[in-house]
């Protein structure tokens, strides 16, 4: 259950951020937090726009990267939802994919150094603009039950440090079943992380359905694949490699937005299973 602010909200633009993460499990050669953001004025009709995506592909409640790769429809509502945070002229996405072995906390404290991470992705969206920002993150079952807090504490006092930076108003827990935004971040994220882990393990088992998904998001953002990093100056769709040692592999690249790529059909999708299935036979 969310907390009650331990802030006031000042006078500004206000900002709502949805966080999710993936690829934490023991598996996976990297992980991802991505957070979406979204003027609080606009909510509402986001709120609107995505609950008409879920009507219109036929998507579950608790729509997401984990369920995707049962249904084009999942899929589809995943690439629209791309491509109007490209068009839109307010939100924006981003993630930021650590590579485990090279970050050298991970190995020390897996718990502290994810929320290390947390803490830099969300101070990194926060200081890029003076206002409010009110943070919802996807519950997570950690030892100690406060990192919330935590990162909304130090945050704050490292955006204090920030030149016409923004503030933290709120971090707080939310849930992915109602907030839109969480399952928006999850799509985004999940798909930017499955891409990268494979990139980083080819022999990782992932739905053929799911890379077909990463494929036509890529194709979206003018680019053949989801691995790399963007520049720095990317603020619609931004992937941040870290630590230092992981940026530019295999490359940094420019969004180039292609609004134009068509939808995945149901044809497409059992003819990337079937392939794969009688790769697997073949094999």
């Amino acid at each position: 259950m969310a907390r009650p602010s331990s802030t006031t909200l000042r006078s500004g633009e206000t900002y709502a951020v949805f966080a999710d993460e993936s690829g934490t499990h023991a598996k996976d050669r990297c992980y991802g937090i991505g957070a979406l953001v979204v003027p609080t004025m606009k909510l509402n009709g986001f709120n609107r726009y995505f609950g008409q995506l879920k009507a219109q592909h036929h998507v579950g409640q608790d729509a997401g990267w984990e369920p995707v790769s049962k249904s084009y429809g999942d899929m589809n509502l995943c690439l629209d939802l791309l491509k109007a945070v490209l068009r839109s002229s307010s939100a924006s996405f981003s993630v930021i994919v650590v590579k485990k072995d090279q970050y050298r906390m991970w190995a020390e404290n897996k718990e502290d150094a994810f929320w290390v991470t947390y803490q830099q992705l969300i101070v990194d969206r926060a200081r890029m603009k003076p206002g409010e920002f009110k943070v919802t993150i996807d519950p997570r079952s950690d030892s100690y039950s406060k990192h919330d807090e935590v990162l909304e504490i130090v945050g704050n006092n490292i955006l204090a440090r920030v030149p016409g930076g923004g503030h933290l108003h709120e971090v707080a827990e939310g849930e992915s079943k109602v907030d839109f935004g969480i399952q928006a971040a999850d799509f985004l994220t999940g798909a930017v992380v499955a891409a990268h882990n494979v990139f980083l393990n080819p022999s990782r088992p992932i739905h053929p359905g799911k890379m077909l998904l990463a494929r036509r998001m890529a194709a979206v953002l003018g680019w053949s694949d989801l691995v790399c990093d963007t520049f720095p100056t990317e603020k619609k769709f931004n992937i941040w490699h870290f630590p230092q040692e992981w940026r530019s592999v295999p490359e940094t690249r420019a969004v180039n937005a292609n609004l134009n790529v068509p939808a995945i059909s149901r044809e497409e999708l059992h003819s990337v299973i079937a392939e794969s299935q009688e790769g697997c036979r073949r094999s």
